[in-house]
């Protein structure tokens, strides 16, 4: 029997080398990730920033609601009070018993309809009328929200007549 001799392994120069090689190559990835990552998340905070300053000039308001039972429906006006288009409206029905009902609003001929994808906008000092059908006469009140947060009108059931 012949004995096997002792292993060998690579030297500790070329040990030393590929660890450093890895290592650098690692840092380099991450380097890379970092980038892009701060690149893509200051854009997004950028964007986000000059959306909520520009929001801070839009201003909705709901006047002349009315409802009637005979069919389910409300009615109203709403008006871009501020200094800027809003568009996406939509108008969320709440109702007591803690349920609620959102329309998104269109474009029509005789003003703002619900329609399955809103697409309403309202330029500066605009007027639209509504007079969409809802689930009942036991809602409690009405939200006109717009594509900026900052930018709705509420109204309490005591507003509606």
């Amino acid at each position: 029997m012949t004995s096997a001799g002792p292993l060998k392994g690579i030297s500790p120069l070329v040990a030393t080398v590929l660890l450093i090689a890895f290592v650098v190559s690692v840092g380099g990835l991450v380097a890379a990730w970092t980038s892009s990552f701060t690149k893509d998340t200051t854009q997004l905070v950028a964007d986000q920033s000059k959306l909520q300053i520009t929001c801070q000039y839009g201003k909705l308001n709901l006047k002349s609601l009315q409802f009637a039972s005979t069919p389910v429906k409300l009615s109203g006006v709403m008006e871009n009070n501020g200094l800027i288009a809003l568009g996406n409206l939509s108008l969320t029905v709440v109702y007591q018993n803690a349920s609620s009902e959102r329309f998104q609003l269109c474009s029509t001929a005789a003003g703002a309809a619900s329609c399955g994808s809103g697409n309403m906008t309202l330029l500066q000092s605009q007027l639209a009328a509504f007079n969409i059908t809802i689930g009942g006469p036991n809602y409690e009140s009405i939200k006109l929200s717009s594509n900026c947060t900052s930018a709705y009108d509420t109204a309490e059931r005591g507003d509606v007549s």
